[in-house]
């Protein structure tokens, strides 16, 4: 048994971070969101190998269906992406699952995005069961995109398990390309559909030849000094990494 005393003050903190004081404002727990996966990530790296399973444990108590607020449902959504599921076991990560699926109809479109990055987690990582699968069409199926182009993007990519689909090789490529840059430049488009944008203008230009890579970069580099949110810049430099090598001498 890991130390108690170590594992209760990890239930203490799990349970303030996920339902904080009243008297905390909205942006106030949204940063406690953003660095609860930063101390899901911490103590599960810093903990005896032999005590992870405990504190996995004490995590995924939290998973359980409830009449959660959007805030409190996407945070639960996000640390979701830290949790290595290739320790859990089926019913854990049916649980899991059954946990995303249960918020696919939320209007809060962060809320459906969070839900269909869960799913294309899950299934890179592990083989879905007949049932798991049987969960994951439904969800797809019926997710409402909003004719957010982010959000298609992704339901797409789940639909052809990953494969490509002929995304970024039809006419108004160059009209997605835009509505990108465009959003990514608003304040109000969430940051995990930034995210999801910075991931498709990456795929774009990597399959696209014809694609502007040069027009990309800058857009990367743009996000990279006036995005608000660290996440954002973060996402954007990683991608700009992954660009430069396609840029001529003379354009890096």
């Amino acid at each position: 048994e890991p130390e108690s005393a170590g594992l209760k003050l990890w239930e203490k903190y799990l349970a303030m971070m996920f339902t904080p004081d009243h008297k905390i404002i909205e942006k106030h727990r949204r940063w406690l969101g953003f660095a609860l996966k930063i101390v899901v990530e911490t103590v599960l790296s810093q903990c005896k190998p032999q005590d992870r399973t405990a504190y996995l444990k004490k995590l995924l108590a939290h998973y359980q269906p409830g009449d959660y607020d959007d805030v409190t449902a996407f945070m639960l959504l996000d640390t979701m992406m830290v949790i290595p599921l290739q320790e859990l076991d089926e019913e854990e990560r049916t649980a899991l699952l059954n946990f995303a699926s249960s918020l696919y109809e939320r209007s809060s479109m962060e809320i459906r995005a969070g839900v269909l990055r869960f799913l294309q987690k899950f299934m890179e990582i592990s083989e879905p069961t007949e049932l798991q699968w049987k969960t994951i069409c439904s969800v797809i199926d019926s997710i409402r995109t909003d004719d957010d182009v982010a959000l298609i993007y992704v339901k797409e990519q789940l639909q052809n398990r990953g494969a490509s689909s002929g995304f970024w090789h039809s006419s108004n490529t160059q009209d997605v390309v835009t509505d990108i840059f465009l959003k990514n430049m608003k304040i109000a488009t969430p940051w995990i559909i930034k995210e999801i944008n910075i991931q498709m203008l990456l795929d774009y230009v990597k399959e696209n030849p014809e694609a502007n890579v040069l027009q990309v970069a800058a857009h990367l580099s743009n996000l990279l000094k006036v995005s608000e949110r660290i996440t954002v810049r973060h996402t954007a430099g990683r991608a700009l990494l992954e660009t430069a090598p396609l840029l001529s001498k003379d354009q890096r």
